[in-house]
């Protein structure tokens, strides 16, 4: 908001650019996920390997039901989501390399109908040999857990 002081020591133009000016640089806010209700679960991307296809059953299956328990709604398609969720599994570096040196990690990343990203996480790098159903499904719910609760409908 502009100080009225301001204004009136302007010329007339220069008080109707600076009002233009002002309006074009009004940008809407970024989105937030407290305002998304519906939200799409895409299946998981595998390794290009095809290894851990089960474990990426497991993890759509687990971020259902724990968006679900933060009150958010899931969709079936995604023309009708507010969001998309899309979880991967992405070849990574680990510590101390593993006996064949073959490690990933579990990404999450949500994006609004625009595309935009709202959230990005990933678990720690894990040796392939160590990724379980199980222990895809206890790193979802950790990984989703990470999102705010979802805003009651009005």
């Amino acid at each position: 908001m502009v100080n009225k002081q301001v204004m009136h020591h302007l010329p007339p133009c220069g008080a109707l650019i600076l009002a233009l000016l002002t309006g074009c640089n009004s940008a809407p806010p970024p989105p937030t996920t407290l305002a998304l209700r519906q939200i799409f679960v895409a299946e998981s991307t595998p390794l290009a390997s095809g290894e851990l296809t089960e474990a990426g059953f497991a993890v759509h299956d687990t971020a259902v039901r724990e968006l679900q328990k933060l009150g958010y709604v899931t969709v079936a398609r995604a023309e009708i989501a507010d969001a998309t969720l899309r979880t991967s599994w992405q070849a990574a570096p680990t510590p101390g390399q593993t006996e064949n040196g073959r490690a990933c990690r579990l990404t999450f990343r949500l994006y609004d109908r625009a595309g935009h990203r709202l959230h990005d996480q990933s678990s720690a790098p894990t040796s392939i040999s160590f990724w379980s159903t199980a222990k895809a499904t206890s790193e979802t719910q950790k990984l989703v857990r990470q999102l705010e609760q979802a805003k009651p409908p009005l």
